[in-house]
């Protein structure tokens, strides 16, 4: 969740859905630097002092996507929201994968093409770089 929301554009959004492997771990300021990039594109280019992403809290989430805790998928959410691929998942071999089917213990596995067609995702690295997050985090320090 971005706080606050400015302008109209997707980019400006204040919430954005996004997909990353279970195994990757979230970089928070790729993530930060891409929302900011992508805003770079729209009505209303962000500073980096306007972008504050937070994970949403479990109630927002709910009333922002319509599913509970795990069971988030970009199909059938309650509002429109932006959503983010991780490259790494574009890049798949075989180009498929699993996602949250809107119950917790439901999956859906996609095409990565066919996935970007229906979401028209923004394609772009937010996660650490490497096989294990734990080695990122022990190089940056």
């Amino acid at each position: 969740e971005n706080l606050p929301e400015v302008g109209a554009s997707p980019a400006c959004s204040r919430t954005f859905l996004v997909v990353v492997q279970y195994t990757a771990r979230l970089h928070a300021e790729k993530l930060r630097a891409a929302v900011q990039a992508l805003s770079r594109e729209s009505d209303v280019p962000l500073s980096k002092k306007a972008i504050n992403l937070r994970l949403a809290p479990e109630e927002a989430s709910a009333r922002l996507t319509g599913f509970g805790h795990n069971a988030v998928s970009p199909a059938g959410l309650a509002c429109a929201i932006p959503v983010i691929l991780s490259h790494r998942v574009a890049q798949l071999q075989p180009a498929h994968f699993w996602m949250g089917g809107g119950e917790e213990d439901l999956k859906l596995a996609l095409p990565v093409s066919e996935f970007v067609s229906a979401f028209r995702p923004a394609v772009v690295d937010v996660t650490y770089d490497g096989a294990l997050a734990e080695e990122d985090v022990a190089a940056e320090e």
